[in-house]
């Protein structure tokens, strides 16, 4: 066995990476390894073209990399396929690199090349060429999938949250909090910061930054804002863009387009923007708000120097884990959540920071510097300094084969989400039948649950797959979210053009799935809006070729009788229906007409489908006939016709059996005849 301080240098080898919040704890802890333990080697095991690539080498310590993938969104036979290929490539190189420069100890940090690396040892392990002992740091409230799978072969697993922990199998692991960089950990101060960085001492610094690639909603939101935060004095917006990376997005150049969008160019003195801010630690120092992602390194390192921080979590990542974690801080007053919210841009429905919503949340915060004071103090009582001195204790005792030290007590976090917290990791079938069970049984949501919830249904109605935004539509109309009509009734409108081999076709297709087109039509009927956005997408409906469409399309009309009354071209639509060859949209737009119908055609219409072959259609048109009477829009020469075609109406089935909800309509039709002789009727 290797000592630490003895001839042989232990050879500590770190992985994890795709983005800065896992390449910097791993770093944190290096360094802190050198401290305990001066002698030791490193190397770094990552992939290419990602965070690690900028951040490691400046360290001194070696870069490897490897093949490594993501587990893909969709289950695609395809998509799993190029996965596995790659895993069983990284796994391949991986065990090479392990074989060649054999380990004392692994530390690995997250991101999906950690993964192979793990499962690597693992299988040298199992083979019996190796025994090197695996760390494993879990930076979010709730773990990737890729790093519940290596947390089987780890010898120890950190979290930094207590919420990751149940995730892991039980004794491996434990609560250590976060490691954060000792230059984060000991700033500057405030003055020499601003000193350094060449900043007036009586500006207000907002930083913004979203993380190493940059995030497209941060870059457009804040120069979006830059005209409404121009009438705030005094300010100063410091922006980091982000670097190109391999995900095909470019920060520097998507930032440029959008500054030149502007009526005008941003005022210098207002606005400075680079792609990447270096050292972060110093900017971090400068700043008194900071609006970020919530990665769980960004989250941290605002609890370590104190700062108040507006954070807008990226939507759907696996575990929700950046809105958890950012709720998680909500939760215990330090620091305030925006969340993105779904856009429609030519035709497609993204998601995206409000500039608008964004510039009123920063300049009121800009303007209460006891609120500013006060997140700062309350994120700063959850830092954990001593987590990286720890963990690089705990990871040199495995590579020495000695026992771990005994983790200092947590900090005590809140539950990642507070009020929230029933709903969180509920997939949407789940969510559903909970909203709908508070409605039925109470208590009712509070303004956080809403909140959250929305969330929940805005990643819904912004997903790239029919099934996502059919969930999407269910949640809104659960939830009766008025604020997303425009989308929702923009899924039963769009229409797009069939393309093959690259010229346009005659005629035209839905871009939605008919599922979602029916569904959305219902979401409408709950959430109860009229306007021309409903409106439209209720015409739509009423000619469209898929049936169940058709019948949700008349069952909204239905719902919004008041709105659509007079309105000559839908009732023209209902009317056409009721000759409708499936008896389920005949039957929709039978009882319909009742509310909406007002030519003089419709009582005959009506009583025309007394003798239709399916009985639910005349339960339909009895039903619509007695609204009729209800809204005194029979004249007195038709009461003979309807009475003579009540008297011929069939009220058994083929069977010979009674129909109970065919004579139930007649009766409730028998009884408003008879009150209707008192009433003068409308003519």
């Amino acid at each position: 066995m290797k000592e630490c301080r003895g001839y042989d240098a232990m050879n500590y080898l770190l992985t994890g990476g795709g983005t800065g919040g896992h390449v910097y704890p791993a770093l944190a802890i290096a360094e802190q390894i050198r401290l305990v333990d001066p002698g030791a080697s490193f190397l770094y095991v990552g992939v290419r073209g990602r965070a690690e690539e900028h951040l490691v080498p400046v360290t001194g310590i070696p870069l490897r990399r490897i093949p490594a993938a993501g587990l893909p969104a969709a289950s695609s036979p395809l998509a799993l396929a190029r996965f596995a290929a790659t895993e069983v490539a990284g796994i391949a190189r991986a065990m090479a690199l392990l074989r060649r420069w054999r380990p004392d100890v692994i530390v690995g940090t997250g991101g999906y090349v950690s993964a192979p690396v793990v499962l690597a040892n693992a299988l040298l392990t199992r083979c019996g060429v190796s025994r090197t002992p695996v760390v494993l740091h879990e930076q979010n409230a709730v773990p990737g999938r890729l790093n519940r799978l290596a947390g089987a072969w780890a010898t120890l697993i950190a979290s930094s949250y207590p919420s990751a922990v149940p995730f892991f199998p039980k004794g491996k692991a434990v609560v250590s909090g976060y490691p954060v960089r000792s230059k984060i950990a000991e700033p500057l101060s405030r003055d020499e910061a601003r000193r350094e960085l060449r900043i007036e001492p009586d500006r207000r610094v907002v930083l913004v930054f979203g993380g190493s690639l940059g995030s497209r909603s941060l870059n457009r939101g804040i120069v979006g804002a830059l005209p409404a935060l121009g009438a705030v004095e005094g300010l100063l917006i410091i922006h980091a863009t982000g670097r190109p990376g391999r995900g095909g997005y470019d920060p520097v150049a998507d930032t440029a387009r959008a500054a030149a969008a502007l009526p005008r160019p941003p005022d210098p003195n207002l606005y400075r923007s680079s792609d990447y801010l270096d050292p972060m630690s110093t900017y971090l120092a400068a700043a008194d708000l900071v609006v970020s992602r919530a990665g769980a390194g960004t989250l941290n390192e605002l609890c370590a120097i104190r700062r108040a921080g507006l954070l807008v979590p990226k939507a759907n990542l696996p575990g929700d884990h950046q809105v958890r974690n950012a709720l998680a801080l909500q939760a215990a007053g330090a620091a305030e959540v925006l969340y993105e919210r779904p856009v429609r841009i030519d035709e497609t429905v993204v998601e995206q920071i409000s500039p608008d919503e964004l510039a009123v949340r920063i300049t009121a915060l800009m303007n209460d510097p006891g609120r500013l004071a006060e997140l700062g103090d309350r994120a700063g009582a959850l830092a954990t300094p001593g987590a990286a001195r720890w963990l690089a204790t705990a990871v040199v005792h495995l590579a020495q084969g000695r026992p771990v030290e005994p983790v200092p007590p947590p900090v005590p976090w809140p539950d990642a989400g507070g009020d929230t917290d029933r709903f969180a990791l509920l997939p949407a079938s789940a969510l559903l039948n909970s909203i709908r069970s508070r409605q039925k049984n109470g208590p009712p949501l509070s303004p956080q649950e809403r909140s959250y919830l929305a969330y929940r249904t805005d990643g819904y109605l912004a997903a790239s797959g029919w099934e996502g935004r059919n969930w999407g539509v269910k949640l809104a109309g659960a939830l009766c979210y008025g604020a997303r009509v425009d989308i929702i009734s923009a899924f039963v409108v769009e229409r797009r053009r069939h393309h093959r081999a690259g010229f346009a076709l005659v005629g035209l297709s839905h871009a939605q799935n008919g599922f979602v087109r029916r569904n959305a039509l219902t979401a409408l009927a709950e959430i109860g809006v009229w306007n021309g956005d409903v409106r439209r997408a209720a015409l739509c409906a009423l000619r469209d070729c898929y049936f169940e469409v058709r019948s949700a399309g008349v069952l909204l009309v239905d719902s919004m009788a008041e709105f659509v009354r007079g309105d000559g071209e839908i009732e023209d639509a209902v009317l056409t229906l009721t000759d409708d060859p499936r008896f389920e949209v005949r039957a929709a737009a039978l009882a319909a007409l009742g509310v909406v119908g007002q030519g003089p055609d419709t009582v005959s219409r009506l009583t025309s489908h007394f003798l239709d072959a399916n009985w639910r259609v005349r339960a339909a048109a009895v039903k619509g006939l007695t609204r009729m009477l209800e809204r005194h829009l029979v004249s007195r020469d038709d009461l003979t016709r309807v009475s003579d075609a009540i008297s011929g109406l069939l009220i058994t089935s083929t069977g010979f059996k009674p129909l109970f909800e065919l004579k139930d309509a007649l009766a409730s039709l028998s009884r408003t005849l008879r009150g209707y002789d008192s009433a003068e009727p409308a003519v």
